[in-house]
């Protein structure tokens, strides 16, 4: 993802790090920062959430006649169509 916005902006456009907020004007670059800014943290997010989600899959182990990795998938089985359900909605 840098290399893209590398070839695409200018080396001073992208090493800007912080953009006024009081400005009412939100330009191409003020965009790139806020969907950088937001794939960083949904990464570090998932990072810190798939540990917590392997140890709570651990236990259901036996649970319902599943072993814990099948767990796994009737968590996407249930997650999944209430996003795009949610995504349809909004």
């Amino acid at each position: 993802m840098s290399t893209y916005h590398s070839s695409r902006y200018k080396r001073h456009e992208v090493q800007k790090r912080f953009v006024s907020l009081n400005s009412q004007k939100f330009d191409k670059l003020t965009l790139v920062y806020v969907s950088l800014s937001v794939f960083y943290l949904l990464s570090v997010t998932a990072g810190g959430l798939s540990p917590i989600l392997a140890y709570a899959f651990s236990l259901l182990n036996g649970k319902g006649g599943l072993a814990g990795w099948r767990w796994i998938f009737v968590g996407v089985l249930v997650v999944c169509p209430n996003m795009v359900a949610l995504s349809i909605a909004s």
